[in-house]
């Protein structure tokens, strides 16, 4: 993975390599353009808080004369944005001869009707390095450019014309517009680029792209209030990471579980992906998440006792019903599976195993488990003992479960079928155990225990550290197994799976960004942070249950909780997005991407929540 990263060299060969389409080259510099355009631009760390309060009284043409005292810096091109609480953001640049001088007029720039009359937070960016690039032409056929993952929102783009308005996109407005797309590589795309560069140009394609290409970066800082302190910016976002202690991830559980609640229809269905960047909801649903996520929500009611959060589980629940398709098995009693896009085999299996999850919570969570306060109705476990029933209908004796492959050597068909999620299987065996945990049916126990023999003993027995897939439902379902049918083959997969999420976490020595530390892959997503987090509560609560060491995996548990509590909206966070009080609680997709999947808060919620007890309570997981 990391391998992906170029060093230095290898860029700058591709970079001089025929057809290349990559942005950063070496094209030649033109040093009286680029001080026109851009200033004296020089690397050093600015104190650009000390500028916060002049841009706000230029913004606002308030009276400057008892503002407290500025460095005198050297002057280059400023960036100043409004972020009111709601709508899009306001923006203005300049440069001038001070610092001073081009925060001004960067300010001044933004006409006073334009000026937010409900209160804003003022942003302050200044260019620490400038590059010309080549961006290309659409002509030549360069429709989009190639980046470096980690460059995104961290680098704006121009093109400049001696005494001509600078034609630009700030590094935040790269992700904001969402100027970009990520699969085999990550491309700039063209279109959307220009389109802010054109209006800012006030010309036509055909002449701006005559002007020359740069690249640049900045340093930012924005007010903690309106008027009021200052945070110091990366990619759009304070630097650094909160410190995940437990009352920060019990404060973060409570901010999910009340975004969760906020989206849900009173017909019990979520918005299920929140576009933060574009304050849009996206149509699109999946029954398997909403199952998860509804469980996620439980978990909140059991730590925090919120009524709010149960009654809206009930009613996530009601519509999660409306979800489940019903067969008989060859005993004719009855069996239930949740319907989710084409239902796949294993995605079925996975579906009646998280629905399984969300419903044994439910007793749980009002009962307690084994019948605890109160014992569970006859229906309440009957809806359950349908959900294992077909799940132990589609294990074969081997312990694996139906399967695609499976179908097709059934029928004969000579096709090519679609690949299964790697997960469905833990999520099914976890369901099993938990159904044990309130039905102590020896047959939900064999199936589980038959089930993770195929997944530790079989499926994943020869698979190296490095090819180990980070599986964090086994994860948990090895935890609870554990407990009921020990057997030394599942503790020594768990650790395989934690020492193989270990391999792939960014560490602060090797993180191509200072924000990657704690993630996984390209583009630091939240949620394979989440799940890993997961996974590691589990496991530290199986060595503590086992009593042996935890050590090892709360270090990185912790960079995996601060990484994520980093990436949930709040008051710090998350400014220049159109409506914060919508995305408030929710977890974002990624350093890049503004957008919230319910997901993305379920998995955060969970991990951050058994962390939390396991840090408060040592004998949490005994």
């Amino acid at each position: 993975m990391r391998a992906r990263f170029r060093t230095v060299a290898l860029l700058a060969a591709l970079c001089l390599a025929p057809g290349c389409r990559c942005v950063v080259c070496s094209p030649s510099r033109d040093p009286a353009l680029e001080t026109q355009a851009f200033g004296k631009v020089t690397a050093e760390r600015l104190d650009l808080a000390a500028f916060l309060p002049l841009a706000r009284a230029a913004v606002t043409r308030a009276d400057r004369g008892s503002l407290p005292a500025r460095p005198n810096l050297a002057g280059r091109r400023v960036i100043v944005t409004l972020h009111p609480k709601k709508g899009a953001p306001v923006l203005g640049s300049a440069n001038g001869p001070t610092l001073e001088a081009a925060v001004v007029a960067a300010a001044e720039s933004i006409p006073e009707a334009q000026v937010p009359s409900v209160p804003f937070r003022l942003e302050l960016q200044a260019l620490t390095g400038v590059e010309p690039i080549r961006l290309g032409t659409k002509a030549k056929g360069d429709a989009d450019l190639e980046v470096e993952p980690q460059d995104l929102g961290l680098y704006g783009y121009a093109y400049a014309a001696r005494d001509q308005a600078l034609g630009f996109l700030a590094p935040d407005e790269v992700l904001l517009h969402h100027a970009f797309k990520s699969g085999k590589a990550h491309l700039l795309v063209r279109e959307r680029l220009l389109a802010p560069m054109l209006a800012r140009a006030g010309v036509d394609e055909e002449a701006l792209v005559q002007r020359k290409p740069y690249r640049f970066r900045t340093q930012a800082v924005i007010e903690a209030s309106p008027g009021q302190g200052s945070i110091a910016l990366l990619r759009d976002w304070p630097e650094g990471q909160p410190t995940p202690t437990p009352e920060a991830l019990l404060a973060a559980v409570r901010a999910g579980a009340d975004y969760l609640c906020r989206v849900l229809s009173p017909q019990g269905r979520y918005v299920y992906l929140y576009r933060a960047g574009e304050d849009r909801d996206d149509a699109s649903y999946g029954n398997l998440r909403h199952a998860g996520t509804t469980y996620a929500l439980l978990e909140a009611y059991d730590e925090l006792g919120d009524p709010s959060y149960l009654a809206k589980a009930d009613q996530a629940l009601a519509f999660l019903r409306t979800r489940l398709r019903h067969e008989r098995d060859a005993s004719g009693a009855p069996m239930a599976y949740l319907i989710d896009g084409e239902g796949e085999e294993q995605q079925k299996v996975g579906g009646a195993g998280l629905a399984m999850i969300a419903f044994q919570k439910r007793i749980t969570a009002t009962h307690g488990a084994g019948g605890g306060a109160s014992a569970p109705s006859d229906a309440e476990l009957e809806e359950l003992r349908a959900l294992g029933r077909f799940i132990v209908h589609q294990q074969y004796p081997d312990g694996h479960f139906r399967a695609n492959a499976d179908v097709e050597a059934e029928t004969g068909e000579q096709r090519k079928v679609k690949k299964e999620v790697i997960y469905y299987a833990g999520e099914a065996i976890l369901g099993l155990v938990r159904l044990y945990a309130v039905d102590p049916d020896p047959r939900w126990l064999d199936a589980a225990k038959r089930g993770t023999d195929f997944v530790a003993k079989v499926r994943d027995a020869k698979l190296s550290i490095e090819q180990q897939e980070h599986d964090h439902w086994i994860s948990y379902a090895i935890d609870d197994l554990e407990r009921r049918a020990p057997d030394q083959a599942y503790v020594d997969h768990a650790w395989k799976i934690a020492k193989a999420i270990e391999l792939r976490q960014w560490k602060a020595d090797d993180a191509p960004a200072p924000d990657y530390v704690g993630a996984f892959y390209a583009v630091a997503p939240s949620t394979p942070a989440s799940t890993r987090l997961e996974a590691y509560a589990a496991d530290m609560e199986l060595a503590r249950h086992l009593g042996q060491d935890e050590g090892w995996l709360l270090g990185p548990a912790k960079a995996m909780a601060a990484f994520t509590l980093a990436q949930q909206y709040d008051d710090a966070r998350g400014f220049a997005v159109p409506n914060l009080d919508k995305a408030r609680g929710g977890v974002r997709e990624s350093v890049l991407v503004f957008d919230v999947r319910i997901d993305y808060v379920q998995h955060a919620m969970s991990g951050w929540l058994h962390l939390a007890r396991l840090m408060r309570d040592p004998a949490y997981g005994k």
